[in-house]
């Protein structure tokens, strides 16, 4: 599974530089925000991706380790609800296109405790909505469908 370990930050990486390339259209202090973001992650992914090629870290066997089949599928399925939550916004609007993915990840995680997930993505969702909605004034998206 070490492959998987190396792919995925690649791929971070490499996903960082077209979406640098977006962010050039914000206008200047828009865009600090992202790009603050990207670099992270970009820095995060090549920590990630270095650890891989050190043998003692290498071996350590850390998160699910397995080899079946569900430890490769299910990191691609939550990446393709988050796209699809992405493309959502548009059509129903944020807070929907949000709990609908809360609720298709209990399942694709396999969420054990149902209850405290719940709490901490409603507490997440009213976070976001209140500094972004409210506090920098960011237009989340609103549905079309409705309008």
């Amino acid at each position: 599974m070490i492959w998987i370990n190396r792919i995925v930050p690649v791929l971070m990486i490499v996903a960082v530089f077209p979406l640098w390339r977006v962010s050039e259209r914000f206008p200047e202090s828009a865009a600090i925000f992202p790009r603050v973001i990207l670099t992270v992650i970009g820095i995060l992914a090549v920590i990630l991706v270095s650890r891989t090629f050190v043998p003692a870290i290498a071996a350590i066997r850390e998160g699910e380790g397995g080899k079946s089949l569900s430890v490769i599928v299910r990191p691609v399925a939550v990446f393709l609800v988050a796209t699809a939550t992405v493309l959502a916004m548009r059509l129903v609007g944020f807070i929907p296109a949000m709990m609908a993915m809360a609720a298709v990840l209990i399942l694709v995680l396999q969420v054990e405790k149902r209850r405290f997930y719940a709490l901490a993505f409603s507490i997440l969702l009213i976070f976001i909505y209140v500094v972004f909605g409210w506090a920098l004034n960011v237009p989340l998206t609103s549905a079309d469908l409705f309008s």
